[in-house]
């Protein structure tokens, strides 16, 4: 267990002066932020610090708004946030506290579930994302943040923001890797392929297995809404079936990945229509290679953690997907 430095003491002193508790603090993850375990002798909570200049304030801002409005309007396991001072006059660095949830993280025990219970899951993912997209944070397109006038994103034109996303994350991948890939695409022709104004709708866009907690075949969590968007809804579906299935449980059969795909699918018809053409589209297969991209990006930061031997497979599997994932007219 890491205990907070005297460097954080002040932000310690002030959490527990306002929950009126005493706490033991074990460091959990530092990422984007640091996130720290609080447990007290009946209760636990988490508590979430802006501390990486590369995740923008405006950004750490939203995402606990984001929290109070799911919790507020939808009908999904979500974390009450209980406090929050985003203005660094108290503590040098934004911060919030929210409840800490139930349930394991299915990440990591993931080859112990049967398929039926991955099944259950991600039915259960898929009615949950269905909801969520019931909402719109913003009239335009982008990562998120918060401003004085409230939740903004930035983009007039979602298929300009998506396609300068996927050159951000070229650009990241070529500077980041110690090999850096080859990626050409047709930049022109996504602007061309992609809506320029869907309807947008708040996505989390990070839906990997490890952002939700689970007990048996439920999902008792939805969790991390650092880097939310406002966007094409389709382009968060599109993202949940390729990472969850086709990246998380990759180990799966084509059989069963398949049947992961239909109750993900099914599970957000509960909320959603799926329309059929779109299922065939080169919008979803735009969207898919986007994925990958993004996996590239973020490769040259979380891969430097891996041993020298896992770094090298994973390098491989990543220019493995984007050349699978490339579309044959981009």
């Amino acid at each position: 267990m890491r205990i907070l430095s005297s460097i954080t003491s002040k932000l310690r002193e002030e959490v527990e002066s306002v929950l009126d508790k005493t706490f033991e603090v074990e460091e959990l993850e530092k990422g984007l932020n640091t996130i720290y375990l609080l447990s007290s002798e009946d209760e636990k909570f988490i508590l979430k610090v802006h501390t990486n200049p590369k995740n923008k304030a405006q950004w750490f801002r939203a995402e606990p708004e984001i929290y109070e409005r799911i919790s507020q309007e939808l009908n999904i396991p979500s974390p009450n946030i209980l406090y929050k001072d985003l203005s660094c006059e108290s503590y040098q660095n934004m911060f919030y506290v929210m409840e800490a949830m139930e349930g394991e993280n299915p990440e990591k025990i993931k080859k112990e579930l049967s398929q039926e219970n991955l099944e259950q899951i991600l039915y259960w993912y898929g009615e949950i994302l269905g909801k969520i997209h019931e909402i719109s944070l913003s009239d335009g397109y982008g990562i998120l943040g918060r401003e004085d006038c409230g939740i903004v994103a930035d983009s007039e034109q979602w298929n300009w923001c998506l396609e300068g996303a996927m050159s951000a994350w070229k650009s990241d991948a070529e500077d980041g890797w110690e090999e850096p890939p080859e990626i050409e695409y047709d930049e022109e022709k996504v602007k061309e392929i992609l809506p320029d104004k869907p309807e947008p709708a708040l996505v989390h866009s990070d839906n990997r297995l490890d952002n939700i907690l689970i007990q048996g075949n439920q999902i008792t969590a939805f969790l991390d809404w650092s880097h939310s968007w406002s966007a094409h809804r389709y382009y968060d579906l599109a993202r949940a079936e390729y990472l969850l299935i086709d990246h998380d449980l990759s180990y799966k059969t084509p059989k069963s990945k398949q049947k992961l795909r239909e109750k993900l699918f099914d599970g957000y018809r509960q909320n959603q229509e799926i329309r059929e053409d779109w299922m065939k589209s080169d919008i979803r297969k735009t969207y898919r290679y986007a994925n990958t991209l993004w996996l590239a990006a973020g490769f040259g930061n979380w891969g430097a953690k891996l041993s020298e031997k896992e770094r090298e497979e994973t390098r491989e599997d990543i220019l493995k997907r984007m050349d699978a994932e490339k579309p044959e007219f981009l």
